[in-house]
């Protein structure tokens, strides 16, 4: 469902052309590959941008007073008023839930985040093509994260066992560990976003409550940051299902609020019962009645997070639903203590209890009872260092630099060896990560080394590389497109408005 292959959605000096690639597809929507060239067709830069038509009113409501104007500051107003122009949209005509949700979670001053960034919105023109009755046309422009998601690393995290099966292998706790300092490091500016933002309630009470986390909606940045280089970074993506919300609105008290999630990832509190008599209940029942009637919030988050790293642990994409109405006191637990993780290609492997405790906490039953962001985030800190086995280290400039202390001294002979090696190195997956190094003399001396990274935490597979790098020659339409029925429009903007706006920095 390509919107045009002249979207000239970029910078000055060059446009965006999609190569026709297909991203994924859901209920209201669909995302798209597209690249920024120059005048010669050098990548210059990445997006993907994500078409969705929703059926919800666009008048702003009275809690997301002065955000509009928050995002306009950013720079993220698109195209959204219906008579043109920027950041003028009318207050009944400019309010969506997920752009507004994911722009208050993208920081202005360009921020490391653990929440998919937004660059912008706009209008779209197009006609629903599911033909439903008064929907919106909505384009959300985002960064390209190639790397995948974390259900596909799931999928893909496998080995060839002796009789020719593929066999699920444990996930390198160090890179669990990572991924749960990321992403609660993300519900913790869910919860400051929500506080901060312009005219937010007094009570200082308010969250993002994601509602659908899932290991498909936590996506994978590429390796090469300053922290776990040789890591992809976990980020929380697809906010179509959040909600701004307290602890005492209307909506929530009274389980009226819209909630999208996915089979196995219903927290205890997102059931609403219809049991009203407690006389003939049993203790169990009356305390499921109760959590099931309390309200989500940041504990659903927590809960969701739990789940996800649960199936990591577990290499699983799903997770068995529950009725919670129904389920006995051994149900509600997780369990991760009680059925931990086994796995046929690695007989005698464990999680760590440190984790596996904190997996639990995560998924107790009483949302009063688990960790809040923060005191997750002391508990990650208190225990993590204990199970990095220095990958936060290694891979860095400074590690880099302290391995060349004592170089190899080669000759021209051992020097091609090494180069011939390196290549097979690289076709291995050994070296995935150096791919996504900005700095690429630093790759080339980490290749130098001749040092792998340790089995016990190297990752089967570490992402996807970049179907285009910077400075590749790209044209539209060049790389071949998903087979489907889907019609093609020839929807383009207008290069000079929006071209500029993309990367417009906010107001101070």
């Amino acid at each position: 469902m390509s919107h045009g292959f002249n979207d000239a959605s970029g910078l000055p000096g060059g446009r965006w052309i999609s190569p026709g690639q297909y991203i994924a597809d859901g209920g209201q929507g669909s995302v798209h590959y597209w690249v920024k060239v120059d005048a010669t067709h050098r990548v210059i830069d990445r997006i993907v941008i994500k078409d969705t038509w929703d059926s919800e009113p666009t008048s702003e409501p009275v809690e997301w007073d002065g955000m509009y104007e928050e995002l306009v500051r950013k720079g993220m107003d698109l195209g959204v008023s219906k008579s043109g122009g920027y950041g003028n949209a009318h207050v009944d005509d400019r309010f969506y839930k997920e752009a507004y949700i994911q722009g208050l979670l993208t920081p202005a001053d360009g921020e490391l985040s653990y929440n998919m960034p937004l660059r912008g919105y706009k209008r779209g023109d197009k006609p629903d093509p599911r033909q439903r009755p008064d929907t919106t046309h909505w384009r959300l422009y985002m960064d390209h994260l190639h790397s995948g998601d974390m259900h596909t690393f799931i999928q893909k995290s496998v080995k060839l066992d002796d009789f020719g099966t593929y066999e699920p292998i444990p996930t390198p706790e160090p890179f669990i560990w990572y991924t749960l300092q990321c992403l609660t490091s993300a519900l913790i500016q869910m919860e400051e976003a929500a506080r901060t933002r312009p005219k937010a309630r007094k009570a200082g009470d308010e969250t993002i409550v994601m509602l659908d986390m899932k290991p498909s909606n936590i996506f994978l940045a590429p390796p090469g940051g300053p922290r776990y280089p040789v890591y992809p970074r976990p980020i929380i993506g697809d906010f179509g299902g959040a909600q701004l919300t307290h602890k005492t609105a209307a909506d929530n008290v009274w389980g009226a609020m819209q909630q999208i999630c996915t089979r196995g990832f219903y927290a205890p509190e997102m059931t609403r019962s219809t049991q009203i008599d407690e006389d003939d209940m049993e203790d169990h029942q009356i305390e499921s009645l109760r959590v099931e009637n309390l309200p989500v919030h940041s504990w659903t988050n927590v809960w969701q997070l739990g789940r996800s790293i649960e199936c990591m642990m577990r290499a699983t994409g799903s997770m068995n639903d529950v009725d919670w109405a129904t389920a006995t006191e051994l149900q509600r637990e997780s369990q991760i203590k009680r059925s931990p993780p086994r796995f046929d290609y690695s007989p005698g492997f464990q999680y760590s209890t440190d984790l596996v405790n904190l997996v639990y906490d995560c998924q107790l039953f009483n949302p009063e009872e688990r960790p809040t962001p923060r005191e997750l985030m002391e508990q990650i800190n208190e225990n993590i260092s204990d199970h990095t086995k220095f990958m936060d280290y290694w891979g860095t400039e400074a590690w880099v630099r302290e391995q060349e202390q004592y170089p190899a001294q080669r000759t021209k002979e051992e020097k091609e060896k090494l180069r011939q090696k390196n290549a097979r190195r690289v076709l291995d997956g050994k070296l995935y990560f150096l791919h996504d190094y900005q700095d690429k003399a630093l790759a080339e001396r980490y290749a130098d080394l001749d040092m792998d990274i340790p089995e016990d935490c190297a990752l089967v597979w570490g992402g996807n590389e970049a179907e285009y790098k910077l400075g590749q020659v790209a044209r539209a339409g060049d790389t071949p497109q998903k087979p489907d029925k889907r019609k093609r429009s020839n929807e383009s903007d207008d290069e000079d408005k929006l071209d500029s706006r993309l990367r417009k920095k906010p107001k101070k």
